[in-house]
């Protein structure tokens, strides 16, 4: 992850790449501290501790949230694309 943050190998100095994660480093320390604390306990669990949720589940979840953003869509005049990427932004999600 931290490869395709940095992009191309060689661009920058060995300085500027310790400080550039550094920043992107205390970002994500700080952007996980403002979650739930329920959100976090169960993020930091094992896999094998975290709930499982079914292939069934799952497939009316992502309906569930296409529908939602279909409709929210003629709400706002907003492209599904964008109230997709803004979910993902403010949620997390693959």
């Amino acid at each position: 992850e931290e490869q395709d943050y940095l992009g191309i190998p060689g661009l920058l100095e060995p300085d500027q790449v310790q400080l550039l994660l550094q920043k992107r480093q205390s970002r994500q320390i700080a952007h996980s501290r403002q979650k739930p604390a329920e959100e976090a306990d169960l993020l930091e669990k094992p896999a094998e501790a975290r709930p499982v949720v079914t292939h069934k589940q799952l497939l009316s979840l992502r309906k569930q949230l296409n529908t939602t953003v279909s409709a929210y869509t003629h709400q706002s005049g907003k492209p599904h694309g964008v109230i997709h990427n803004e979910l993902r932004r403010v949620c997390g999600g693959p």
